[in-house]
């Protein structure tokens, strides 16, 4: 089982949307097999993701998601009683509502596929090279049922 902390910052609470992503990582914690563990997602807006993009990846530009992972790597031993945090998922909502207005897909949608994305950096996997890529994006394509809205940026 998978646990979810949520935080809304400088972003009205939403319940409804809290939990079709608590439903969706949960599904993806099961694809992956990972049976226990502690995640935080956090909803905020363009500036505050900036300022953490500058900070931890020198990119002074708003971002969709930022991913903060505990450890690195595929594959972490686990049993069924252990429990870790796997890290941080960092969602930003005004660029939710942008990609939404522009492609015609409630915010929902876009915000449980933006999850799913950070969830899957936070347990070890990646996008760094084509292999990588496409093991990943097929996961994306499978949890989310083949709802995936990649930045065209």
């Amino acid at each position: 089982m998978i646990r979810v902390a949520f935080l809304f910052e400088t972003v009205p609470h939403n319940r409804s949307l809290e939990l079709s992503v608590r439903r969706i990582l949960q599904k993806a914690a099961t694809h992956i097999q990972l049976k226990a563990a502690d995640i935080t997602v956090t909803v905020t807006t363009d500036a505050h993701i900036k300022r953490l993009n500058s900070i931890y990846r020198g990119k002074r530009i708003p971002t969709d998601v930022l991913s903060f992972a505990m450890r690195e790597s595929v594959g972490f031993p686990q049993t069924p009683r252990t429990r870790e945090y796997l890290g941080d998922i960092i969602l930003n909502a005004d660029e939710v509502r942008r990609r939404s207005k522009k492609l015609h897909v409630p915010h929902q949608t876009i915000f449980k596929f933006l999850a799913v994305h950070g969830f899957l950096h936070l347990a070890g996997f990646d996008h760094q090279r084509i292999s990588d890529e496409q093991r990943m994006r097929g996961l994306e394509q499978l949890i989310c049922n083949g709802k995936v809205f990649y930045d065209s940026k």
